[in-house]
């Protein structure tokens, strides 16, 4: 639920326009029943590609982390027109891991 609320946060901040290219989510504690949750969000451009990469954090009212994202959004042309996504290379797409997976440090 919490990885929805990140996406959310940064749809509706890019607008229909833009193109979400990349995401990283991370849950890092419990959600408990009743639990409050504010998303906040830093936003970095860069003008050369057009891009800006956003990181996102989801707090509760304890005042403790409990989720993470990270996303890079492609951003309308300058002229307005859409945002062109690059083309899909399968050798750029990491595999997926999880905790305790092999190469972790797990036995």
């Amino acid at each position: 639920m919490r990885t929805c609320w990140m996406v959310d946060a940064i749809t509706n901040w890019m607008g229909d326009d833009a193109w979400l290219w990349t995401l990283s989510c991370s849950v890092r504690k419990f959600n408990y029943l009743g639990d409050v949750h504010v998303i906040t969000g830093t936003a970095a451009t860069d003008p050369v590609a057009n891009t800006t990469t956003i990181e996102l954090s989801g707090v509760n009212q304890r005042g403790e982390t409990t989720c993470t994202a990270r996303a890079t959004v492609i951003l309308p042309t300058p002229d307005g027109g859409h945002a062109v996504a690059p083309d899909f290379k399968a050798a750029e797409v990491p595999a997926a891991t999880a905790p305790g997976a092999p190469g972790e440090g797990a036995s």
